[in-house]
């Protein structure tokens, strides 16, 4: 008999057929024509340790991964069919997906077969405008990230992977051309087989394109589902951005990605991914206090704040960051624990939004103050129910039930009012998310599925289609908890990390 994995291939396990686990290689894979992309986990953060150099023996920890069991995950998967049938609803194909709207004209890019153009094509042309609320000349860090694949390969793989599965994405599965997927996991592993040596050899490289590397491996991920796996390459990149002003690294190597925009749209993005997906996240994070390791987060959150694509207020991401920190610090070492919850509660309810969008007025190419306002007053209440409900024990008279209701009441008063046309609806998913996870109403639990669905149909990110299942599962958790004790309020967000549910939120 032959020696099968323990595993399914990544191959068949995204395609969800039925593996057959042979090694060394799958043959249904070959049978279909596909690349198998083997059954092992495709890259270990771990195992990034410099072999030589000023940085001789620095590791990048792989992060703890918190995935569920077969039975939490079956679980989840029951409560969440009826929200997800709501969100499975076919796509209408986008009829440019394949149009070439991106003129390639550096000369190392001429001999890229025109599949590669393709795809790089429409990572301009999507990708980049995905990640952004304006695509503004010169100020799209991912636009600018292009100028350099010709250059290094390890970077274009990326971006063809990247592209390829977003792509994948915008077809219905009946008319999705079966290749995509198969593009984007083969330029996937390609990339993977350069990172390793570039982290091993870290004092050679230059950083800035490694992290920009790294930054489209956790797109990738969002892409794909954003379950687990995307804070492995957060981690990763946050090991490297901890080491960005050491001046040993830039002695050696030249930086084209050097001058100040574009340096400060990498390290901003993954700092603002790494702040947001720690919402949920029930694994504690090595390096979310960025202050005492040498990083001050403060000017990057303030870089994100026109033009990143969750549009998030510098001070209402820096207050979802301090209430995560204070949530994972022990309670047995400080007494002032609940003078800091009550304070970063007090903190939020100050916050002004239309100070806020005014203050961008300047920057913002277009006349958005109201839009921004209404943003901003969403993410303002949203945030308060956050901290509410990660420090709920140590300020137990913080929010009234009375008050959790008119501040979700508020959320979905503002979100209402942003038209799902409008540039600033991206910004809406994260608190359309802690919207649903309050309400108990089952008018606005549809509401909230069919918002967050727009926001598919818009940007077919299957990280969206994630936080769908996570809402149907605290839907479930909430029927069992008031089945079994109506007087009791569950928490929504304890209980998701008490379970180990790791996904990205935003």
């Amino acid at each position: 008999m032959s020696e099968r994995a323990a595993t399914n291939c990544h191959n068949c396990r995204r395609r969800r057929v039925k593996c057959d686990r042979l090694l060394p290689q799958c043959q249904k894979c070959s049978d279909a024509g596909l690349e198998c992309m083997g059954y092992g986990r495709l890259i270990l953060w771990n195992r990034g340790v410099a072999s030589r150099g000023k940085m001789m023996g620095k590791t990048f920890d792989e992060a703890p991964v918190g995935g569920m069991n077969g039975v939490r995950a079956m679980e989840m998967h029951s409560a969440t069919s009826q929200a997800m049938a709501s969100a499975n609803k076919t796509q209408e194909p986008f009829q440019s997906a394949w149009e070439l709207n991106f003129s390639l004209v550096d000369p190392l890019l001429q001999d890229l077969d025109h599949t590669s153009r393709r795809y790089i094509s429409h990572f301009a042309s999507h990708v980049a405008q995905d990640m952004v609320i304006y695509d503004l000349p010169e100020q799209n860090t991912f636009h600018s990230l292009l100028k350099y694949i010709g250059s290094y390969p390890m970077l274009r793989n990326m971006v063809i992977a990247t592209s390829a599965y977003l792509l994948s994405n915008r077809f219905r599965p009946d008319t999705r051309p079966p290749t995509l997927y198969n593009d984007a996991l083969t330029a996937k592993h390609r990339a993977i087989g350069m990172l390793r040596p570039a982290l091993q050899n870290i004092e050679t490289m230059d950083v800035n394109i490694v992290l920009a590397s790294i930054t489209l491996f956790i797109l990738f991920e969002l892409i794909d589902s954003g379950k687990n796996t995307w804070k492995i390459h957060v981690e990763g990149a946050k090991m490297l951005l901890l080491h960005y002003n050491s001046q040993d690294i830039y002695e050696s190597v030249s930086t084209p990605l050097g001058n100040g925009a574009v340096n400060s749209g990498l390290i901003s993005e993954c700092i603002v991914f790494d702040i947001i997906g720690s919402t949920l996240s029930g694994t504690r994070s090595k390096s979310l206090d960025y202050e005492s390791r040498g990083l001050n987060p403060r000017p990057f959150v303030e870089f994100a704040e026109m033009n990143n694509c969750f549009s998030f207020p510098a001070k209402l991401l820096e207050l979802i960051l301090d209430t995560s920190r204070l949530a994972d610090r022990d309670r047995t070492c400080n007494a002032n624990v609940e003078i800091e919850a009550t304070a970063l509660m007090e903190s939020a309810r100050s916050f002004n939004p239309l100070i806020w969008a005014a203050r961008l007025r300047s920057q913002s190419p277009y006349n958005d103050i109201e839009q921004r306002v209404l943003v901003a007053s969403a993410l303002k209440a949203a945030v308060r129910l956050f901290i509410w409900r990660s420090l709920f024990s140590d300020i137990p008279n913080g929010l009234s039930t009375a008050s959790r209701h008119a501040l979700l009441s508020e959320i979905i008063h503002h979100l209402a009012q942003i038209d799902t046309r409008s540039p600033l609806f991206k910004a809406t998913a994260w608190p359309c998310f802690i919207a649903g996870a309050e309400t108990d109403d089952a008018g606005e639990q549809s509401w909230v599925v069919d918002r967050l669905r727009c926001y598919y149909n818009l940007m077919p990110w299957n990280y969206i289609i994630s936080m769908i299942e996570v809402l149907g599962f605290i839907w479930s958790l909430k029927t069992q908890s008031s089945a079994e004790n109506p007087q009791i309020d569950l928490n929504w967000l304890q209980a998701i990390k008490e379970r180990g549910i790791d996904h990205f939120v935003a």
